[in-house]
């Protein structure tokens, strides 16, 4: 069954185990290197990716604490009072097209199965679903205001940790899963799908007070600076007491690092990929030089240029099928054990393990096929381009 593959094993073989040993664990090493690094920027770009959805609309979270509301509106309102007209009132500030949303966020115990953990708990009122971009597997129309007291939404994430449980204890409280929903996974809501959303107004899972109100606001991209809008919330509020989260800095933050990790993906492939073209074209070059009179004997014997080419670069693609296996395995193992330490500070998922990203490595894989046959290449010529009699002659 070897015998078409005969003449390539048996040059291999003129070629010396231990060159070949080298020029497959160098060559692997390469692929490998490049397969790790692409997986690792690849999962930076998804994650630089994400944040850039930011740049869809512009939103704010407006925060403060709940003690300090009639100081930081003059007397006028109480914490009660701005959940329930602050929201209108902030969008009668704003141009045309923002919306404003309510809600609280506090830190809850739940319990299911005999076994407690901690979560976030978020009181939100209709149209929070809509605006921080959620999917709820409710009926159509329905918001999560219009839930029972007594119920909650439940994040993907945070279901996989209760077992598909159809009521939880939270604070002591039962709580009846009403639905599932899932968020994307970016700023400011990063951790949503971990969480639990209860209807708004809904104190009784609270432990203690939450202290805090919160406002979500949204509309329309690049339409409202941040510093105009604490200029316009400066008409009813003391904007010193509030805290004011944004997705400009986060965009143009983004943007940058991507541009910066791309280049320096592209780059460090591009060197890891020419020192392994280099190592191999060392390589050959060598071994065509250690078997100069068997060449010029073959020439003496009929075999054209282009014979002797071919058959070099045969033995080059040989040797770069066989890094090719060792690369692919060595590089996943790689970008596995990298990714660990890597996969908290991204958003965006892994592309390793059980979600392996046929990209990156097919990429890496044709690029290094290519600069192998390459740097393979020029040996051959050089081999092809001797003239028999002067080595004939030499030797």
């Amino acid at each position: 069954m070897l015998l078409p593959f005969e003449p390539i094993l048996a040059r291999l073989r003129a070629f010396g185990l231990a060159r070949l040993f080298f020029a497959v664990v160098t060559l692997s090493m390469t692929l490998a290197g490049t397969i790790a690094n692409y997986a690792l920027s690849g999962n930076a770009l998804r994650h630089f990716d994400t944040l850039l959805e930011l740049g869809a609309a512009e939103t704010f979270v407006i925060s403060g604490a709940n003690y300090e509301v009639g100081i930081l509106t003059g007397g006028v309102f109480d914490p009660d009072a701005l959940a329930l007209l602050g929201p209108d009132m902030i969008a009668g500030l704003l141009p045309s097209g923002f919306s404003v949303t309510p809600f609280r966020a506090f830190p809850v115990t739940l319990e299911s199965g005999g076994t407690a953990q901690l979560a976030k708990a978020y009181a939100v009122g209709d149209g929070f679903a809509r605006q921080s971009g959620l999917t709820t597997d409710l009926p159509p129309g329905t918001e999560i205001g219009d839930l029972m007291q007594d119920s909650c939404l439940v994040g993907r994430a945070l279901a996989e940790s209760l077992d598909g449980a159809s009521i939880v204890w939270v604070e002591g409280k039962a709580c009846q899963v009403a639905g599932f929903f899932d968020a994307p996974v970016r700023p400011p809501f990063a951790e949503l799908s971990r969480s639990l959303l209860i209807p708004q107004g809904e104190d009784s899972f609270e432990g203690v007070d939450a202290g805090n109100f919160n406002f979500l606001v949204t509309g329309p991209a690049e339409s409202l600076p941040e510093p105009r809008l604490k200029g316009l919330l400066s008409l009813a509020f003391d904007v010193s007491r509030l805290t004011f989260w944004s997705s400009a800095p986060i965009i143009e933050q983004a943007r940058e690092l991507k541009f910066i990790a791309l280049a320096i993906s592209v780059g460090l492939s591009a060197i890891i990929l020419m020192i392994g073209g280099v190592s191999i074209a060392a390589l050959m070059s060598f071994s065509v030089t250690e078997r100069r009179r068997e060449i010029a004997i073959r020439r003496t014997l009929g075999a054209t240029r282009g014979r002797i080419v071919v058959e070099i670069v045969q033995e080059t693609a040989l040797i770069a099928a066989l890094a090719l296996i060792v690369g692919i395995v060595g590089g996943m193992i790689l970008a596995e054990v990298l990714q660990q330490p890597l996969s908290r500070y991204f958003v965006a998922g892994s592309i390793t393990g059980s979600g392996i990203a046929i990209g990156p490595i097919a990429r890496a894989a044709a690029g290094f096929f290519v600069v192998t046959l390459l740097a393979g290449i020029v040996p051959a010529l050089n081999a092809a381009r001797t003239d028999p009699a002067t080595v004939l002659r030499e030797s």
